[in-house]
């Protein structure tokens, strides 16, 4: 199973074990199904479900393992791990354009 490592910009305190990086493994099918859509168009916009984002999140979270370490991360830090979820899906998409525009 792959897995993506995300630096953040400091070290948080949580428990007795400090952390400066959170460890996703990428999203399966059945992943999908539990955590719904992430993005959605309606009138030509995106939208973003943050509910959702953050239920990947939770899904996902290899390291760090204590219970409400998330929680503590600065809104910079958080952007990023919200970035990387929605990344997921956008790099999925685009792969599956891209094999369907190859054959």
């Amino acid at each position: 199973m792959s897995e993506v490592r995300i630096p953040l910009s400091r070290r948080y305190d949580h428990g007795t074990t400090p952390f400066d990086t959170v460890v996703l493994r990428e999203p399966k099918l059945k992943d999908r199904r539990a955590g719904g859509p992430v993005l959605d168009i309606q009138r030509g916009f995106v939208l973003r479900d943050d509910e959702a984002i953050w239920r990947y999140v939770s899904m996902l979270l290899v390291e760090p393992v204590s219970p409400g370490a998330i929680d503590l991360l600065d809104l910079a830090d958080a952007e990023i791990l919200s970035e990387t979820i929605v990344g997921f899906f956008t790099r999925a998409r685009l792969s599956s354009i891209e094999r369907t525009n190859s054959s």
